[in-house]
């Protein structure tokens, strides 16, 4: 009863009551730390100095007695620089400082302080996207991301990743050699020896030595006429011959295993050219098919699905 008077003094019965039901801070007064809402999401593109904004609304209410006119806030996190206090019952912008971060998801949290019960806390999400035409909250930024950190893909001169770019055979073999060595990138290619492999990827093409790593680890192959035709585009049949071989490299076709039927997809029949290689990528969890229940192996693929396959087929974190 000690305990209550002198934290409800004479203001009655019902204040009483009510400090019976809740801790009492050494000082008599309780205080309801409040922030809303209790999560929020920042965004950024790597190289820039300062995320988006979001607003909270932070609160500080004794049970008894005047409200504080100013308020305690708090941040566990260097990026997330806040004011020592704030007027009560305010709005509070929050924003992300991220000169020199990594892009990728970092989790920070403000807290409001109470007495006598837990602090209040919002828990702030910022998202830092690799490029700026893959910003964060698109469909495929997190793996664009992903395959930038382990150094298997990169932009253009332009600072922009192009999502929409269709793959073709050479850049595509330039995606599975870095993706074989990675987090290393290109250093760590070994440099081919004579003669070249191909007549048409000769040793000052741009992506020479990747190719021929590639062939080394029986990813890639050529044409009958002895030619690799590195400009052409790849489809989703193509691709799955890629990533299945490269995620049984060196083994080749030979160590990807006989799928069991029936197949999963009706356009993708035991008969199909690529047969084997769509059910293992389907079986690892690296394809999917359409809403028609198809695979659409005809479909070239994109810079930004390409980046989603191979972060699914080396498990990549995101």
């Amino acid at each position: 009863m000690r305990h209550a008077l002198s934290c409800g003094g004479t203001a009655g019965l019902a204040v009483l009551m009510l400090a019976l039901s809740h801790p009492c801070h050494a000082n008599g007064i309780w205080v309801v730390p409040s922030v809303d809402p209790g999560a929020v999401t920042l965004t950024a593109v790597a190289g820039a100095d300062r995320s988006s904004t979001a607003t909270v609304y932070v609160s500080a209410t004794p049970l008894v007695g005047a409200p504080p006119p100013s308020i305690s806030i708090y941040s566990d996190v260097p990026w997330l620089p806040l004011p020592e206090t704030v007027p009560n019952y305010s709005f509070v912008q929050v924003q992300a400082t991220v000169t020199g971060m990594a892009p990728g998801t970092h989790v920070g949290q403000i807290s409001v302080p109470g007495f006598g019960y837990a602090p209040a806390v919002c828990t702030v999400t910022l998202q830092i996207a690799a490029f700026p035409d893959a910003p964060a909250g698109s469909w495929a930024w997190q793996e664009i991301v992903a395959c930038a950190d382990q150094r298997i893909v990169l932009g253009y001169p332009d600072g922009l990743y192009h999502p929409e770019i269709e793959v073709t055979r050479d850049q595509m073999a330039v995606y599975v050699a870095r993706a074989l060595v990675s987090p290393s990138g290109d250093a760590a290619i070994p440099d081919p020896g004579p003669p070249p492999t191909f007549t048409d990827v000769l040793p000052d093409f741009w992506a020479y030595k990747q190719i021929e790593y590639a062939v080394s680890q029986n990813v890639v192959q050529g044409y009958p006429n002895g030619t690799y035709q590195p400009a052409l585009v790849v489809d989703r049949g193509q691709m799955a011959v890629y990533l299945a071989r490269t995620m049984v490299a060196p083994g080749g076709d030979a160590a990807i295993p006989d799928p069991v039927p029936p197949a999963t997809f009706p356009d993708v029949p035991d008969s199909y050219w690529a047969y084997k290689q769509v059910e293992y990528c389907v079986g690892e969890g690296v394809v999917k098919g359409y809403d028609d229940g198809l695979y659409h192996p005809e479909i070239v693929v994109t810079r930004d699905q390409m980046a989603v396959y191979i972060a699914r087929a080396f498990e990549l974190p995101l």
